[in-house]
């Protein structure tokens, strides 16, 4: 998978972003503040890097012409609140690839991160498969053999999001968080429906009971089927 750096100290902002890029295919580490970020260069690679201007040690400019400086060559995207002219500047001449300021559309961050991948040779992987499903995360189609499974948005995303954390627990609360994009985050009970309304849909692939309920802990999508 795809592995981007995330230096965003708004925590919300943070997992907003995180949720998403996760939605669509990639890794990420999330960093808030500049000392963290720079720990993280120094131990991880990365495909991409997303950097906040004002942080709260060390900014984003500085923490953009330290990776350069030091041979980083992976496109590097700001996302900042930091809109006036010279910020803009300070930023390219830093080393960034591009330039996106707050408030944004989520789409077109993922449209921007998707055109300095592919400008940068990296291949973003669309497909998976899970027993008889092959998911285009692009399209956001499911199909089970050649038919095509007919999935609410949530139950994709629940699907999504449950395939590519196999064999990891997760309470209803939690799956609310990872799959509600946004700052409404659903009740339990709604979490169980779509849970139920995928289940329903999975057995009809001949993936029954895939989805584990492991009393007093969560819910589970078992690593193998057959």
């Amino acid at each position: 998978m795809v592995k981007v750096l995330l230096v965003e100290d708004d925590v919300a902002m943070s997992d907003l972003v995180c949720d998403e890029l996760s939605l669509h295919g990639f890794t990420v580490d999330q960093a808030a503040d500049g000392r963290c970020a720079l720990e993280f260069l120094e131990i991880g690679s990365y495909e991409l890097l997303i950097l906040d201007f004002l942080l709260p040690d060390i900014d984003g400019a500085e923490i953009c012409s330290r990776y350069r400086r030091s041979g980083g060559a992976s496109p590097v995207l700001f996302l900042t609140g930091r809109t006036g002219i010279e910020h803009k500047t300070l930023g390219f001449d830093s080393g960034a690839d591009d330039y996106l300021t707050k408030p944004f559309d989520i789409r077109e961050l993922l449209l921007r991160v998707k055109a300095l991948l592919s400008r940068s040779g990296t291949r973003v992987v669309t497909n998976l498969e899970y027993g008889s499903l092959n998911i285009d995360t692009q399209k956001r189609e499911v199909l089970c053999g050649e038919r095509t499974l007919r999935l609410a948005p949530k139950e994709f995303d629940m699907l999504l999001h449950l395939v590519r954390h196999q064999g990891q627990i997760f309470t209803a609360a939690e799956l609310g968080r990872s799959v509600w994009s946004g700052f409404e985050i659903p009740s339990d009970e709604n979490v169980r429906v779509c849970l139920s309304r995928l289940r329903k849909s999975l057995a009809s692939c001949g993936l029954d009971d895939v989805i584990v309920n492991s009393h007093g802990h969560g819910y589970m999508l078992v690593e193998t089927c057959e």
